[in-house]
C-alpha cells in the first residue's frame, strides 16, 4: 500500500462534515476479471478515505492473488463512504459502497469491446420548450454484454446519438460528451448495466423537431410546454395534457421505434409570454440536464412514463430543485408504469425484466446519493 497524498483540512470542511472514528483498520479485497472469470494481477487500486481532518489518497496494486489491502486510520464512515476504484484496459471500475472493513472487497472489472451492438436504449425522453426554444433529451442505455463498450478516450467515439435535424449546438454537463459533424457522442466507456445520458439543444428557427434513434427505442415521450403551443406534423400519438405537480404538459409518445428510425412534429407561430415566433438564439450557459431554467420541472417529467388519467402523479411546486430524491421517485413511478404495462399485455416479460432491472439500479444509485 502506498499514501499518495491528502487534501487540507479547509478543502475538507467545505466537502464534508463527519468524522470517523480513530480505530485503526485494515480493508482487504480483490479484483475480478467477470468477463473473462479470473482475478486480475498488477491492477492499480486507489482508495480516497475521509477523516475528521483530512483526505487521503491511498494505493496499492493487486498481488498474484488479485488481491489488494490498505491500512485504514478508522473504521470507514456511513455517513461519507469510501471512494473504491481500480483502472483496468484505461477504465476506472468503482466497488459497491464500503462501511465495514471486516467483509472483504470485491471490484469487478471487464474486458473491453468496439461494438456499439451491446447498447440499448432503455428510455428516451425530450422535454420541449416552445416558450425558450430549448429541448433537453434524456436517455437511459443498457450495455447488454460482459464487456465495457469502449472505443475511444477524449474525443474519441463512443455512445453517438444523432443530433435533432438542422441543430448544431448543445450543452451537457456530462464529461466526454460533444459534438461530431451532426452526431453527438459520449465518449465514457459503458461498463455492463446502464448510463445516463442528458444533453439540451435549441429548437431549430422553423419549429421543425426531428429525431432520428441509431439505437431504436421501445418508446420515446415528447412533454412539451406551454400546452398552447400549436403542434403539427405530428408522427407521435398525441395524449393531451398530463398534469405533474401544478403545471400541465403535453405529451407525445411513439411506441417501438426501429433501429434507424425516427419522431417528428412541429412547433408552428408564437406562444403565449413568448417575444415571438420559435426563432432566436441558444444560450447554453442558462441549460443543464437538471438545470433548465423555466422547463426545470420539465425534466422531471422525463423520467416518468404517466399515462393519460393516470392518478400516480409528484406533488412538486414549480421551480422546486430536482436533486436526487425527485428523481429517485419520478423512476419509481416510471417502474410501476411499466409494472402496469405488463398487467395489461402492452409489452412481454422478457422486455419488462430487462427495462425494470435497469430502472431499478438507477433507484439504487439514487438512494445511495440521498442517504450518503
Amino acid at each position: 500500500m502506498r499514501r499518495v497524498g491528502s487534501m487540507s483540512p479547509v478543502v475538507i470542511g467545505l466537502l464534508f462534515c463527519t468524522g470517523i472514528g480513530a480505530d485503526a483498520a485494515t480493508l482487504n479485497g480483490r479484483v475480478r476479471n467477470v468477463t473473462l472469470g479470473r482475478v486480475e494481477v498488477g491492477v492499480p487500486v486507489q482508495l480516497v478515505h475521509h477523516s475528521a481532518q483530512s483526505v487521503e489518497v491511498l494505493a496499492d496494486t493487486t498481488n498474484v492473488e488479485g488481491r489488494f489491502s490498505f491500512e485504514l486510520p478508522g473504521e470507514p464512515s456511513v455517513e461519507v463512504p469510501m471512494m473504491l476504484s481500480a483502472e483496468y484496459d484505461d477504465v476506472q471500475y468503482r466497488s459497491n459502497r464500503v462501511t465495514d472493513s471486516n467483509a472483504p472487497v470485491e471490484i469487478a472489472v471487464y474486458e473491453s469491446a468496439g461494438d456499439d451492438a451491446v447498447i440499448e436504449v432503455i428510455s428516451h425522453h425530450l422535454i420541449v420548450d416552445a416558450q425558450s426554444r430549448q429541448m433537453t433529451q434524456i436517455l437511459i442505455f443498457q450495455n447488454t454484454s460482459d464487456r465495457t463498450f469502449k472505443t475511444g478516450t477524449g474525443h474519441g467515439h463512443g455512445i453517438e446519438v444523432p443530433m435533432p435535424e438542422g441543430v448544431s449546438e448543445v450543452s451537457s454537463e456530462i464529461p466526454g460528451v460533444h459534438t461530431h459533424g451532426p452526431i453527438l457522442v459520449d465518449s465514457r466507456p459503458v461498463p455492463p448495466g446502464r448510463m445516463q445520458l442528458a444533453f439540451t439543444t435549441p429548437i431549430p428557427g422553423d419549429g421543425r423537431v426531428i429525431q432520428r434513434l441509431k439505437y431504436g427505442a421501445p418508446s420515446i415521450d415528447a412533454f412539451i410546454t406551454p400546452v398552447d403551443a400549436e403542434v403539427t406534423d405530428n408522427s407521435m400519438q398525441d395524449l393531451g395534457l398530463v398534469n405533474i405537480g401544478e403545471r400541465q404538459f403535453r405529451r407525445l409518445v411513439a411506441e417501438q421505434i426501429s433501429l434507424g428510425g425516427q419522431v417528428s412534429f412541429k412547433l408552428t407561430g408564437s406562444v403565449a409570454g413568448s417575444p415571438g415566433a420559435l426563432s432566436g438564439e441558444f444560450d447554453p450557459s442558462r441549460v443543464g440536464p437538471w438545470a433548465l431554467g423555466g422547463v426545470a420541472l420539465g425534466a422531471l417529467s422525463a423520467l416518468i412514463y404517466l399515462k393519460t388519467g393516470s392518478s400516480k402523479s409528484l406533488n412538486i411546486a414549480e421551480g422546486e430543485d430536482l436533486g436526487p430524491a425527485i428523481r429517485r421517485t419520478a423512476l419509481i413511478q416510471q417502474i410501476a408504469d411499466l409494472d402496469d404495462r405488463l398487467e395489461t399485455g402492452y409489452i412481454s416479460v422478457n422486455e419488462h425484466e430487462r427495462r425494470r432491472d435497469a430502472l431499478k439500479a438507477e433507484v439504487v444509485d439514487l438512494t445511495k446519493a440521498t442517504t450518503g
